[in-house]
Formats: structure tokens, C-alpha cells, sequence
């Protein structure tokens, strides 16, 4: 689980190396969050489908709880305040990070959701900036990626180490013909 002030991301997984496993339908309680007490969105994210669900959730003492529906192996809860991710957000598309753990690292996977009725080619930045005992360093991918229309896509998978004292800030941006039109970003831990 991840959290600011004003977001938070949960991924529930089955066990690493267990594939198929069914979940029924549960209440996911997040405790810890660094939310401030208020009212979110929360999108239900299935990574095989994209957002499944979109609901308000409230939170009020660092907790919050979100009704999961029934999945296979993985899900993940995105909560954030306002009614689109950022303000770069447009009505076509949503850029979203998600983050996993990996052995001693974190796997990042940066995702575009291309809510139009054609393809599109968007173009992807993703920068990670660590900041640790052993001083700072930066990462950055980028491309292009062509995205079916009503398809979300994983843009590209870039694996960090991360020792103790280590915090990364992490930003992801989209754009089509040069106009930034989605963005995203996540601060681990």
C-alpha cells in the first residue's frame, strides 16, 4: 500500500508462483493511510480489464474501506481526491502507477487508459528519483506505444531496488501529438 495526503493505491495478489486462485467478494479495511480525513474516489482496477468500478470512499483516521468484488488472482484500489486523477487528466484518457513489491526492489508498471472510440499512439515519460543514504539517483524511461480504443495498456516495467532508507518520488506522463493529455504521480514509500 502506498498513501500521500491526497491518494492511496492497495494491490491485493495471490501468493508469488500461484496462478487462478479465485477471491470472493471482501471488505478490503486500509489502516495506516496518510490520507486526510475527507471523501475520495476509489477505482477498482482489475489488471486484466482496467478500472471495473468507480465509487466514493471516506476516510477518517488514517482507515478506509472499499467492498472488493469477486477477482482472480490480482486487484488493485486507487483513491484519490476529486473526480479525475489530476487535472491533466482528460475525459479520453488516464494514466495510473501501479507498484509492486519484487524480492528486495519494487517492480514499477506505468498503465494509459485510452478511452476513445479509436487507436491512438501516445507517447510515455516515466522518471523515478531516488533519494537515500547513498545520496540521489534518477531513472527515466520513455517511448511510444500504440493503445486500442476502449483499451488500457501497460506502457513499459522498470524494476528499482530499494534499501531501508530509500524514498522515491515516481512521475509518469502521457502525451498524444506532442499535448500532454494524462499524468500520474507516486511517492514510495
Amino acid at each position: 500500500m502506498l498513501s500521500s495526503q491526497s491518494e492511496a493505491v492497495a494491490y491485493c495478489s495471490s501468493a508469488t508462483g500461484k496462478q487462478g486462485i479465485s477471491h470472493k467478494s471482501e471488505l478490503l479495511k486500509l489502516k495506516g493511510l496518510s490520507l486526510s480525513d475527507g471523501t475520495y474516489t476509489a477505482e477498482i482496477i482489475k489488471p486484466d480489464k482496467g478500472v471495473v468500478e468507480t465509487r466514493k470512499v471516506t476516510a477518517k483516521g488514517g482507515a478506509a474501506s472499499i467492498k472488493l468484488p469477486p477477482f482472480v488472482d490480482d486487484i488493485a484500489v486507487h483513491i484519490y481526491a476529486g473526480e479525475s486523477m489530476t487535472s491533466q487528466d482528460t475525459d479520453h484518457y488516464k494514466a495510473w502507477i501501479a507498484i509492486e513489491s519484487e524480492g528486495p526492489g519494487i517492480k514499477v508498471e506505468p498503465y494509459c487508459l485510452n478511452r476513445t472510440s479509436e487507436a491512438v499512439v501516445v507517447r510515455y515519460e516515466l522518471k523515478a528519483k531516488k533519494a537515500g543514504a547513498s545520496g540521489t539517483a534518477r531513472s527515466a524511461q520513455s517511448g511510444s506505444v500504440e493503445i486500442a480504443a476502449g483499451q488500457k495498456k501497460r506502457l513499459s516495467r522498470l524494476s528499482l531496488s530499494v534499501s531501508a532508507a530509500d524514498r522515491y518520488e515516481i512521475h509518469l506522463k502521457v502525451y498524444k501529438a506532442g499535448q500532454l493529455v494524462a499524468e500520474d504521480a507516486l511517492s514510495y514509500p
